[in-house]
Parts: structure tokens; sequence; C-alpha cells
């Protein structure tokens, strides 16, 4: 059913400021993993599924992906060297010559 009342509107403001650094608790040291991208290169990245069998851990997978390209680099792979997630996500800066391939890494 519909409703003849009509939504409130929004208003915006500035980001509320911190007013001052608490006394409260101990100060730690935080490492943070992440880097600033100053800029971008104006290419496409492509984007490719990765199923590895049988379910390892991540760590596994980037073992087994870093047997992949060292052995499927020239042949297969015709030169490009992609990255991978050590989940589900490769990613190229070049298209690889094939749309959907199944590889066996001993």
């Amino acid at each position: 059913m519909a409703s003849s009342a009509t939504a409130a509107p929004i208003h915006l403001t500035d980001v509320v400021k911190r007013p001052d650094v608490g006394t409260a608790g101990n100060r730690i040291q935080v490492r943070t993993n992440f880097f600033e991208v100053l800029n971008l290169p104006n290419i496409n990245v492509h984007h490719y599924d990765v199923t590895i069998t049988p379910d390892v851990p991540p760590p596994v997978n980037r073992k087994i992906f870093a047997q992949f390209v060292e052995r499927h680099r020239v042949s297969d792979l015709k030169g490009v060297r992609p990255v991978y997630d050590g989940r589900k996500n490769m990613f190229s800066a070049k298209a690889l010559p094939f749309d959907s391939k199944t590889f066996e890494v001993r």
C-alpha cells in the first residue's frame, strides 16, 4: 500500500572534528597493509576466476600458482606474468591466449 506522507529532507553537514585527543587507554603502534597509489597506468586489467583443487589454504594455493606460472609462462601464457590473490582471482595486464583452460600442476 502506498503512503501519501513525504520523507523529511536530508541535510548534509560538514564532518565533525574530534574535540581533543583522549587521555584514557594505552598508546599502541599500528602497522597497516596498504600503500599510496599516486597514479595508475592507462591499461586494461583482465580478471580471471581460478579454481585449485583440492581445496587448500591460500599459502599453498600461491605455491601451486607459482609452479603453474613457472611451467607455463612461455608455452601457454605466452610470456604474460599474471598475479594471483591466493584464493580465486587472477589478474593480468594482457589478455591471456585462451578463454578457459585446465592445467595440471604436480
